[in-house]
């Protein structure tokens, strides 16, 4: 787990130069409000095709390892050209490149590591839950602004945030190399049976019959991985999950693309303040991300979807009424549960309706459902700045009063195990002596 650790570390630490300041940058490079919005209009577009694509090879043929180092690659060759780019068109067009190269990343890794918890599951070898993983990356969206904090006060302009972020991935690409493959089991592992307590190694002579194999067995190629994802979302109760969701999505891509401008031009705040103004939230994220496993034990899924809806209606309306220091700074508190409700929770949730064949796609798929909410919050968002800046905070929090109320009213928590394959070796797995094939419960985490 710990080049998993790393990379979630760098992914995040390349978003913590880009997302704070990109309002900024392209204020300063001409865009108007509306072109902000189109700005995150086209984030939000890359969320619809490149996630699902990239999953599907994912679930396919692809390693998935290969394709963190492509994407990431890409942002890094992206970013570097943002910093050069000038006049709208150019700005939003290597803008977009770098959306299409960097979306993918998180339901790539979180893939990665479902396929390692599901692999370790069978084996009866614990593994850290998903929250004490995804943490690594909170804590790497901390970082830069530390760093850049001193230097944008040093007189470093805007897009210097965005060459940094271009280090950072050509770092994180060079960090998936050392990933282990998530489509293999090592071999000498059988899969043990759900009261397994600990995984018992073949005799050495079965051991090296199991190694001599040269090629991995071949992957499923009946039915599109895309499509069953899909199917599993469209099932009422998660069907209300996702709709609930998706108005908060709308919300939140309101607020992150206008905050930065908020503080710099209603609140009055220099713009070397963002950034850290930034990780006062992400500050508290860190330790709710750590205690998500507490929280979901106490709340359920249904008690974090509604309290985290509810807290971000209640941020969003505050940053409406009023735009003064102690409310820009002290709204930062509701950022931890936002962030169980939005980025932690929901992976979780649906990892445990995914099939072994589709593990990459229902995130990919839902990514792509929260690329439409995001872009079209951004959308209805830009011309609500263009004509008051606070009434766009307004507009997200009555999007998330009605989710609150439909995820109320409408979502029932039911027990959900993770599908249990069928009797016979598993094309992910090898087979244990007699060749019976069982899945160990999953893991609450």
């Amino acid at each position: 787990m710990r080049d998993v650790r790393a990379q979630f570390f760098l992914t995040f630490a390349v978003l913590g130069t880009v997302l704070p300041y990109a309002p900024v940058f392209f204020r300063e490079a001409g865009l108007s409000q509306t072109q902000v919005g189109l700005a995150f209009a086209l984030w939000s577009a890359a969320q619809i095709l490149s996630p699902v694509l990239v999953a599907w090879a994912a679930d396919t043929r692809v390693d998935p390892r290969r394709l963190v180092l492509l994407c990431m690659a890409g942002s890094a060759a992206s970013l570097l050209a943002l910093g050069f780019a000038r006049g709208v068109g150019p700005v939003l067009g290597v803008w977009a490149a770098y959306c299409l190269a960097s979306i993918p990343l998180l339901p790539l890794l979180d893939g990665i590591y479902f396929s390692y918890r599901n692999q370790h599951e069978r084996r009866g070898v614990p593994l850290p839950p998903y929250h004490r993983v995804r943490v690594w990356g909170t804590i790497g969206f901390i970082g830069p602004s530390l760093l850049l904090y001193g230097l944008l006060r040093g007189g470093m302009p805007v897009a210097g945030a965005l060459m940094s972020g271009a280090v950072l991935a050509g770092l994180a690409a060079g960090q998936a190399r050392l990933l282990r493959d998530p489509r293999d089991l090592p071999a000498g592992f059988p899969v043990l049976p759900r009261d397994a307590a600990r995984p018992v190694p073949l005799p050495p002579a079965a051991a090296a019959d199991e190694g001599a194999r040269a090629d991995p067995p071949p992957r499923p190629g009946t039915g599109l991985p895309t499509a069953a994802a899909a199917r599993t979302l469209l099932r009422p109760n998660l069907l209300v999950f996702c709709a609930a969701l998706f108005l908060a999505q709308m919300a939140s891509t309101a607020m992150a693309a206008f905050y930065p401008v908020y503080l710099t031009e209603r609140v009055g705040i220099a713009v070397e303040w963002v950034g850290l103004i930034a990780q006062v939230g992400v500050v508290v994220e860190v330790f709710f991300v750590w205690g998500f496993g507490w929280v979901a034990d106490r709340l359920g899924t249904k008690g974090v979807l509604v309290a985290g809806l509810a807290c971000v209606a209640v941020r969003l309306a505050l940053m409406a009424a009023f735009a003064t220091v102690p409310v820009a700074v002290g709204t930062q508190l509701f950022h931890g549960i936002h962030v169980l409700m939005m980025g932690v929770m929901p992976q979780t949730f649906l990892d445990r309706h995914a099939a072994d064949d589709c593990r990459h796609s229902i995130q990919g798929v839902y990514v792509m459902l929260m690329g439409v909410g995001k872009a079209a919050g951004s959308l209805a968002a830009g011309p609500v700045a263009a004509h008051s800046l606070q009434a766009v905070f307004g507009y997200g929090a009555a999007l998330c009063a009605v989710a609150a109320g439909l995820a109320l009213a409408a979502f029932r928590e039911t027990p959900a195990a993770r599908p249990v394959p069928p009797a016979g070796p598993s094309p992910d797995v090898d087979p244990a002596p007699g060749g019976a094939v069982t899945a160990a419960h999953p893991n609450p985490g």
